[in-house]
């Protein structure tokens, strides 16, 4: 099924004169990128008069198999066939999003039912433009910087997608969509492939779409190795749609002390039910609670040395300096510990590891301090 919509293109491997046309739907179903389509008008009498019809589409050829058999049949926009995303609700044009605050939404992965192998997009954000509406951005689609004409328009306001508009014959159409909001960092999410579950740690920038564009703004690239993914329907070429994970449980284990770094596509991703929180926060509260007991098990260890060797309870040279190596190697593996608690409280704010960590800083100072004078005595004996 086939629509003219615009001006010249050579369709999808194609070509034809003054007349762009876009495939919409295919039966039966089909991956779509492994065929070519071939687009031709037809000319009645003065070359100016273009007869658009079913035959308009010439050949179509799969890329391995060669030519197939088909039938064209041309959408001439009276309703009867339907349009591209609204010729089937149950497709509709899907965005993964984040909203970086109220002027700025974050565009990380589009799926949609386009044939064209270049899709071209234009945003637009009406966050606080007075007055301004959907109905607004209705106007004609110009070129993009690179001279192509654009597909899409994508309007966002007040933190959601409101639109996604598409050129059609003489037409601007609004098309089905579903706007998908990535949970932010930080939250527990469970992967659907391998019966899995992360945390968040970073969601790249995909298209940014502002009506206030930030002079500090930084751009976030993907930091772990991707996880194969194997989508069904096309994806906008330039976003990738993955995310940074850390993999905390895995094979029926959990893994919160060593997670795996893995980047996972969104679509395979989903905020992870009450059961598997209310499981990982017990899990996460018992291993803190171990980490928190084993430094304070540290510190007095070091404590007891440091008493002793201010009591001079050691023998001899020799063994006041074994002590102060001991005391020096177990405050340090003591502040590793710390350091790796503070991390993995990260913005989760818990007071009660809050004030363990302020606790152990303060006793950690001190104890640095004593031991400093501590060997200053001894290098003078």
């Amino acid at each position: 099924r086939t629509q003219e919509a615009g001006q010249e293109n050579n369709g999808h491997g194609g070509s034809s004169a003054d007349v762009d046309f876009m495939p919409i739907d295919l039966v039966p179903k089909v991956r779509e990128l492994e065929y070519e389509f071939v687009f031709g008008v037809n000319h009645h009498g003065d070359e100016a008069d273009i007869l658009l019809g079913n035959d308009c589409l010439k050949s179509v050829s799969h890329v391995v198999d060669g030519e197939v058999m088909f039938e064209g049949k041309y959408d001439d926009n009276d309703g009867s066939l339907g349009l591209v995303g609204a010729m089937s609700n149950d497709s509709p044009v899907e965005l993964f999003t984040q909203a970086l605050d109220e002027e700025t939404h974050n565009i990380v992965m589009i799926l949609i039912d386009d044939i064209r192998n270049d899709i071209t997009i234009e945003v637009k954000n009406l966050t606080n433009v007075s007055n301004s509406t959907l109905q607004d951005c209705m106007t004609e689609f110009a070129v993009d910087a690179l001279g192509r004409k654009l597909c899409y328009r994508i309007v966002v306001k007040d933190s959601q997608v409101i639109g996604v508009l598409a050129p059609l014959a003489d037409d601007i159409k609004q098309l089905p969509f579903l706007e998908h909001v990535i949970p932010p960092e930080g939250s527990l999410v469970k992967i659907r492939k391998g019966n899995s579950a992360g945390i968040i740690k970073n969601i790249p920038t995909g298209i940014i779409v502002t009506n206030n564009p930030k002079d500090n703004f930084v751009r976030k690239d993907l930091q772990f190795t991707r996880e194969g993914t194997e989508l069904f329907r096309k994806h906008v070429a330039d976003l990738h749609g993955f995310v940074d994970c850390e993999v905390v449980y895995e094979n029926g284990e959990w893994q919160l002390e060593k997670p795996d770094q893995k980047a996972f596509n969104v679509t395979d991703l989903e905020l992870a039910d009450e059961d598997t929180q209310t499981e990982y926060f017990y899990v996460q509260d018992s291993l803190r609670s171990e980490v928190t007991n084993d430094i304070t098990i540290l510190l007095d260890k070091v404590d007891k040395i440091v008493i002793q060797l201010k009591n001079k309870s050691y023998k001899n040279i020799d063994q006041v300096k074994n002590a102060l190596k001991e005391a020096n190697e177990t405050l340090y593996n003591a502040k590793i510990m710390r350091c790796h608690l503070t991390e993995k409280q990260g913005s989760n704010i818990d007071s009660e590891i809050t004030t363990v960590l302020n606790e152990s800083q303060t006793r950690i100072s001190q104890i640095e301090r004593e031991l400093r004078t501590l060997r200053f005595e001894t290098n003078m004996m």
